[in-house]
């Protein structure tokens, strides 16, 4: 049982705990020494019962079985000892120290009470029963030494209290014999020690080899338990296949995995292969055959793929794997496995088919797909990539993107390539090359990674996907977001962020900058006159016109409208801008071709230097625009440097708009009237309605103060529209029912054109206001007869069929031809005072003021001179045939009281109304 026990401890000890060897030495011991302690026991107490029996005549009965009861004792204790160590199972966690020392402790105990017999029993050393005790003492010392032999100091322990009592005892008696026998007890003593030595050496060395055959038996036994269980979880099943001389082959050894693998039981296959034959795939058998004999001949390896159809499982693809080894009597066998690789054919299938498709994806992808080594070089292409170049495929392999196709960024794609190499992480790119035709082609680029089994990245696949036109798009988004898409200048966005860094510059080399705003002048009428097509060619044209007065470095942009800013950096100390500047005006100075016709435009330009005038960005735009808005007020066509003054201006003008958006709702506009005079007797015949601003705090704001504020703004829609209810109402009241005809000629803006429908807000203030249309008279300028598009036409000839007249104001400072005369329906022209004022000493000027006149007859038409001064002007005009006069001569113009006492001094009017002869001239109009 002992030896059982320490062979499972030992097993359990190699595979578990990994305790020393020392360690399984001891417990062998206590195993060896607990395992005969049994026999010990019952030898024990049947000597005692011996000695007892024999000695009960001869010693009290007390003493004898006070020492068998002591005796006893101790070995019921020892034994309860013993048989708790035995029911310990897991021997290899136990602490040999602590049982030695019991196991010790217990020999001790029981050597003490058999050497105790020596004191109990005798009278003297010689009677009989001291005489028995020693020889049960020595004969119970020798059994000791043999049984405690496998622990060395249980046995000496003893031993040496079971003897030396007794030898003591003989020394102590002091008779010669007694010491004679005590000495003789030494010899005995040491006698037993030398046995004990012996003893514990022949069962150490037992021990030793029994170890030693145990670890190799459990080796042994461990190895074919693994190579069971690497049989029993093997895929498959292995096998010893042998061919005999006959032709016979058996399979002598097949492991458990042969049915379920075939289907088949090895015990089938032992003498004879056939049944695995049987369930072989017919075409399969010959190359089972032919695999075999080639391994037989050659003694290679013998590999096969076959099928078999399993009885259960049907059809099945098995992979046989095995080595020839030659055997007596003209044997061959073959030892290796079989396996069942039906999944992997099938993913092997379905693998090729999925690179077939692939391939088909690849092959007939829009993209273009490439491979790169390390160094940059292709060594694959799909037929798209190819198809893009010249030269095609072949023309692509083998050489770097840098050599072909190259591109703008080629090299940097290179570089791109490599570094997916160095990191092992995908990137992105967008090249740019040239593609078969040589357009450019723009393609995003994806760089994947590819790696071997090691994880080192071997290749690198390039997927590219035409984004040509989204990078045409983005270059557009790009140009409208930073350029002008009517000029193609750089927009406000891309002039500031040039000025922001125009003055960094500046500031760090301590230059001058200079910023330039430029407006074109009576642009707006040109606009309204000519179409926008006509308005966006003279841009286009003057960009350019800009663009080569200026150098390289230096920027031309359209902040919007026909407003330009034009950035001069790094200029020198002592640079003459008023050169640069005029050579810009030059540059106007040749006409502009606007659909057939020759078109003069100047421009008015205002100047700020950086950091005389500021060193602020949005300070310098100011400044150059107060420049400019002062060069306009200047007579246009010329240039303004920055004053201090200017800023003061730009606010009084700002102030003043602000101001003139309330002055309607604040009723702070009035209309004055001037009349207009019938120069043949003199008669006042209507007037003109004149616009004027009685501000508050200002006083009486003059018109060229805020009109061109209000037309600039856009305001002038609103004041116009209420200028026309006002004039509309007064004229009402001035045509009551028996006084005379008095028309009132009222001015429109080419803004009021654009806005809405003027003719149906006319008509309405004609309604609201119960005026007649015979009562007023609609000015506008003569560039409105520029209209190509035929919509002032429309206009006018809706309101000659309401009944109202029309006249052209300030008639030959303007563009327009004669021809435009007969075109629209005029029914006044009046003639600027720049020609009236000068007709008494300017022969030129009193000629072409005749030729207007009977211009103007020979269409029908009425003609009004303006500003008209002095009574020779009057003569001179009556005489060359002109029919009304305006002018200082009869009356400023003054607000509407003062007007309608001016009424009743011409008088003559009235007559005139009475006598038919303004009927019969109002008749002559009609026809």
């Amino acid at each position: 049982m002992a030896g059982t026990d320490w062979g499972y401890a030992v097993a359990g000890d190699l595979s578990l705990t990994g305790k020393g060897a020392d360690g399984l030495q001891e417990i062998k011991q206590l195993d060896m020494a607990f395992a005969r302690f049994p026999f010990a026991l019952k030898s024990s107490l049947l000597v005692s019962v011996i000695v007892v029996v024999s000695l009960w005549s001869l010693v009290a009965h007390e003493v004898l079985l006070a020492w068998a009861g002591a005796l006893w004792a101790v070995m019921l204790v020892r034994n309860a000892f013993v048989r708790r160590y035995l029911r310990i199972a897991d021997k290899t966690r136990i602490s040999s120290g602590k049982w030695k020392a019991g196991l010790t402790l217990g020999a001790a105990a029981g050597g003490l009470c058999w050497g105790a017999t020596g004191f109990c029993f005798s009278l003297a050393p010689l009677d009989p029963p001291f005489m028995m005790s020693v020889f049960v003492i020595a004969g119970v010392s020798a059994f000791a030494s043999v049984e405690l032999a496998p622990v060395a100091r249980a046995a000496i322990a003893f031993i040496l209290a079971a003897v030396i009592p007794s030898v003591l005892l003989l020394m102590m008696s002091g008779e010669r014999i007694h010491i004679f026998m005590g000495m003789i007890g030494l010899v005995y003593l040491g006698f037993l020690l030398l046995l004990q030595r012996q003893m514990y050496r022949m069962a150490f060395a037992s021990l030793s080899a029994s170890m030693q055959n145990l670890e190799l038996s459990a080796s042994v036994k461990e190895r074919d338990q693994r190579m069971l269980r690497f049989f029993a979880s093997a895929p498959g099943f292995f096998y010893t296949a042998t061919l005999h001389p006959d032709g016979r082959t058996s399979m002598p050894f097949a492991s458990v995995g042969i049915g379920e693998l075939l289907g088949i039981s090895g015990d089938e296959v032992a003498d004879n292969i056939r049944p695995l034959m049987d369930i072989s795939h017919p075409e399969d058998i010959a190359r089972f055959l032919k695999a075999r004999n080639e391994s037989l001949h050659t003694h290679s390896p013998f590999r096969l793929e076959f099928r078999i159809n399993h009885a259960l499982k049907g059809e099945r693809w098995i992979e046989l794997r095995s080595l020839p080894q030659s055997g007596p009597d003209g044997c061959t066998s073959w030892h290796g496995f079989m396996h069942d690789i039906t999944e992997r054919k099938r993913m092997e299938e379905e693998l090729i088919g999925r690179e077939y498709e692939s391939r088909t994806l690849i092959e007939n992808s829009p993209d273009n797909i490439s491979r790169y080594t390390r160094d940059g070089r292709r060594v694959f292409v799909n037929p798209a990539f190819g198809a893009m170049v010249e030269g095609g495929v072949e023309a692509l392999l083998g050489r770097k993107p840098s050599e072909f196709p190259g591109g703008a960024n080629a090299t940097a794609y290179e570089a791109k390539i490599a570094e997916v190499y160095a990191t092992g992480e995908s990137a992105e790119f967008e090249l740019r090359w040239p593609g078969r035709d040589g357009r450019e082609i723009c393609s995003h680029v994806r760089l994947i990674a590819e790696r071997d089994s090691r994880g080192e990245v071997v290749t690198v696949l390039a997927v590219g996907r035409d984004i040509t036109d989204i990078h045409s798009y983005r270059q557009k988004i790009h140009q409208m977001a930073f350029y002008d898409t009517l000029t193609s200048l750089p927009n406000r966005f891309s002039f500031n962020e040039r000025l922001k860094q125009m003055l960094a510059e500046a500031s760090w080399h301590g230059q001058q900058a200079v910023v330039m705003l430029l407006d074109l002048d009576r642009f707006k009428a040109i606009n309204d006159t000519m179409g926008h097509p006509a308005g966006d060619e003279l841009l286009r044209e003057a960009a350019v016109r800009l663009t080569d007065c200026v150098r390289a470095d230096d920027m031309v942009a359209r902040l919007g409208g026909d407003e330009f800013a034009i950035l001069l950096p790094e200029m020198p100390p002592g640079t003459d801008l008023g050169k640069i500047a005029g050579k810009i005006l030059d540059a106007f100075r040749t006409p502009f071709a606007l659909e057939g016709k020759e078109v003069f435009v100047s421009a008015s330009i205002g100047i700020a230097v950086y950091p005389d005038d500021s060193s602020n960005a949005d300070d310098l735009i100011k400044h150059a625009d107060s420049a400019m808005y002062l060069a306009k007020r200047s007579g246009r066509n010329n240039f303004r440097f920055y004053s201090k003054e200017l800023t003061v201006l730009a606010s009084e003008r700002f102030a003043l708009e602000s101001e003139l958006r309330r002055a309607v709702e604040r009723n702070e506009l009035e209309l004055y009237f001037q009349p207009k005079v019938w120069l043949a007797d003199g008669a006042l015949i209507g007037s003109e309605a004149l616009l004027r601003w009685n501000h508050p705090q200002r006083g009486l704001v003059p018109p060229d103060q805020f009109i061109d504020i209000a037309e600039d703004s856009g305001l002038i829609v609103e004041i116009g529209e209420w200028v026309l209810r006002e004039a509309c109402a007064i004229a009402h009241d001035w045509n009551a029912p028996a006084m005379p005809l008095h028309k009132v000629a009222i001015n429109l803006s080419a803004r009021q054109f654009q806005s809405g429908d003027l003719v149906n807000t006319v008509n309405q203030i004609l309604e609201e206001t119960n005026c007649l249309p015979e009562w007023i008279e609609l000015e506008i300028t003569e560039s409105m007869l520029l209209d190509e598009h035929g919509e002032v036409l429309e206009i006018l000839n809706r309101f000659q069929a309401l009944g109202i007249a029309i006249a052209i104001d300030d008639f030959g400072t303007g563009y327009s031809a004669l021809s435009y005369l007969a075109r629209y329906p005029i029914n006044t022209l009046k003639i600027d005072r720049v020609f009236v004022s000068s007709i008494a000493v300017d022969p030129h000027r009193s000629e072409l003021v005749k030729a207007i006149i009977s211009i103007a007859h020979s269409l029908g038409q009425f003609v009004v001179a303006e500003g008209v001064d002095t009574p020779e002007q009057a003569v001179y005009l009556r005489e060359a045939g002109c029919q009304i006069a305006q002018g200082y001569l009869y009356s400023k113009p003054m607000p509407r009281e003062a007007f309608q006492s001016l009424l009743s001094s011409f008088s003559k009017a009235a007559d005139l109304e009475r006598t038919g002869k303004w009927r019969k001239h109002l008749s002559f109009l009609k026809h």
